[in-house]
This record gives structure tokens, C-alpha cells and sequence, in this order.
């Protein structure tokens, strides 16, 4: 199984209101990233995490994906 991460990425910071991003291109320096796409200069925050996270399971149980 193929997931491409770079056009999930893309999707996402092309349109970050709909995931509930603020803020795309600065990044996080406080206790508390809610808004932040970016928690520092080159990691995501847990959020975009959690949301790669259903994106991938959503794909592995989707009825096309075969083993």
C-alpha cells in the first residue's frame, strides 16, 4: 500500500480552515498549538497527526484497498 503524505499535506495547507488551521505559516512557541499547522520549523503539531492518522485508516478501510 501506496499513501502519498505529500499530497495529503498539500490538500490540507491548501484549504487549512476546513481542518481548523489558523495558522499555517508561522509555527507553535506556546503550551497550547490549537490553530497552529506547525508545533516548530519542521515537525506538525499533534493535530495534523491525528488527522494523517484517520486519513490512513480511512484508506485502509476503504472496500478498493486490497492486501
Amino acid at each position: 500500500m501506496t499513501f502519498d503524505s505529500n499530497a495529503w499535506f498539500n490538500m490540507v495547507l491548501d484549504a487549512p480552515s476546513e481542518f481548523g488551521f489558523t495558522n499555517v505559516t508561522g509555527f507553535c512557541t506556546c503550551a497550547d498549538p490549537a490553530g497552529f499547522f506547525w508545533y516548530n520549523t519542521g515537525h506538525p503539531t499533534e493535530r495534523v497527526h491525528q488527522l494523517l492518522a484517520n486519513a490512513i485508516e480511512a484508506e485502509l478501510r476503504s472496500p478498493t484497498f486490497i492486501m
